[in-house]
């Protein structure tokens, strides 16, 4: 049996009509339903474009289906990581934008994904005196996925050497 539809609505007035039970994970989304009387099945997103909002509801859709999924242990938990890191590929601007709409929809698991990301990117424009994002440098274990996305094996290995500085 499907779910309540709901009518969700970005700053850019794009309409996304989606299960409530999707949007579950959102606190933010769900504070809102809370609040609102029975009748009313529509939210309005002043903070979040309709381009952002479209890849959040993918995302949700995605980890709703893994969540209810009867498959659980049958390697699915490993396809949902490699679908997050291609999900995740992405220019640091689209990023930053899902990072804000995840932190406004209150949404941790997005949050901790796309942050995750960030500092990947980060790490990837070069040491901490050079880098505009952090002013410091993070481990990151070799058979993360992430990793092997984020970083080439002349990256990697400079990356090693410049650790070797700090040490």
């Amino acid at each position: 049996m499907s779910s309540q539809k709901i009518k969700v609505i970005s700053s850019d007035n794009c309409m996304f009509y989606v299960d409530k039970d999707v949007v579950e994970e959102s606190k933010t989304i769900m504070g809102i339903i809370e609040e609102q009387s029975v009748a009313k099945d529509t939210i309005t997103l002043p903070q979040v474009t309709g381009e952002d909002l479209s890849k959040v509801i993918l995302y949700l859709e995605k980890h709703f289906e893994v969540r209810k999924s009867d498959k659980r242990g049958d390697g699915v938990e490993e396809d949902l990581k490699a679908w997050d890191v291609n999900f995740i590929k992405a220019n640091i601007d689209t990023i930053d934008d899902l990072i804000l709409a995840a932190h406004h929809l209150n949404i941790e698991s997005l949050l901790s994904l796309t942050g995750e990301a960030t500092m990947r990117l980060g790490w990837r424009m070069g040491p901490c005196f050079d880098n505009p994002l952090w002013n410091c440098l993070y481990p990151v274990e070799e058979d993360d996925p992430l990793w092997k996305w984020m970083f080439t094996v002349e990256e990697k290995e400079r990356w090693e050497k410049q650790q070797e500085a700090f040490e």
